[in-house]
């Protein structure tokens, strides 16, 4: 349930730690035998991270670090598009999209590339089910809000659906294939989170990004249980729950457990060396593309380029 990353957060040793808080967390439901969903609401592209390495054909360094990390789905943000639908239709290529949806699917519910255009086949889809080993099947979408829409820098000739129509098409669909519990992964916004649990109380969780908040407890609307991790990787989210079958029932489980709802992603956790690995590869790449640039008097892109005597 991350929303962007910062460089201080991808090379500064936050994604390896996330990564870590991840991995602890599997194994512990695994030994309980319980299984374990990923998501991430969105803006993942851009940002003062590996932002600029999209630009190079070839690279597209932060989905295929979420790929090695294991999400289940990923929704479209507003910044996802900084350097137009061309470029983000490329870098999922580059990401090995559309067959990398068998692994982590994009969600673009209300997102609307024109046929012709690279990105309509690029396995964006508007829902999926997860089935789980326990023969639980949840119908899962993503929305991308209206105030992110209007903060898309260069949508170009891609249209967005309006986000609460999309929705209620996604949640009669899913219901037709008898799902038990349907989840929406939105960059949408507390605020229009909330709207869309006012208008579709049969979406039974949200997960949100967008407006970079730190939810530390949910917000319930009725049946809908709405979360939001904060930005910049500072938290892992965890929603712990239970559902009854017979009274079509969803429990949360953290306080039971003893477990908050976000996770600091701090020194506590040591970071993974696999993906510390592939953070400092991008990290070579992007530092040799700046020297490059500035001709040599800029070697790292952590380097200090200018000072100032006042705040």
């Amino acid at each position: 349930m991350n929303d962007q990353s910062g460089y201080r957060n991808l090379a500064g040793g936050g994604i390896a730690r996330l990564a870590a808080a991840i991995e602890s967390v599997r194994i512990e439901k695994r030994q309980a035998n319980e299984p374990v969903l990923l998501f991430s609401a969105g803006d993942i592209l851009g940002g003062p991270a590996f932002g600029w390495l999209p630009l190079r054909e070839g690279l597209a360094p932060e989905l295929n670090l979420f790929q090695r990390m294991g999400y289940d789905a990923i929704t479209i943000g507003n910044h996802e598009f900084d350097y137009g639908p061309d470029v983000y239709a490329r870098y999922l290529s580059d990401a090995g999209y559309p067959a990398s949806a068998e692994q982590t699917v994009i969600l673009g519910t209300n997102v609307r590339p024109p046929d012709d255009h690279p990105l309509s086949g690029r396995g964006i889809d508007n829902h999926f089910i997860k089935e789980l080993d326990n023969g639980l099947r949840i119908g899962i979408f993503g929305l991308i809000g209206n105030d992110a829409i209007s903060k898309t820098a260069e949508p170009g000739p891609v249209q967005f659906e309006d986000p609460f129509e999309a929705a209620q098409k996604a949640v009669e669909e899913l219901q037709e294939q008898d799902v038990d519990l349907i989840i929406s992964v939105n960059h949408s916004g507390v605020t229009e989170d909330r709207q869309l649990a006012e208008l579709l109380p049969e979406i039974d969780i949200i997960v949100g990004g967008h407006t970079h908040t730190a939810l530390h407890e949910p917000i319930y609307l009725e049946d809908t249980i709405i979360v939001q991790a904060g930005n910049y990787m500072q938290y892992l989210g965890r929603l712990e729950l239970s559902y009854n079958r017979e009274n079509d029932e969803v429990t949360i489980l953290n306080e039971e457990n003893n477990n908050n709802y976000l996770i600091p992603i701090d020194s506590t956790f040591s970071a993974d060396e696999d993906i510390s690995a592939e953070v400092e590869r991008y990290t070579d790449i992007l530092n040799g593309w700046i020297e490059d640039f500035t001709d040599g008097s800029v070697s790292h892109v952590r380097e200090t380029i200018a000072h100032s005597d006042f705040p």
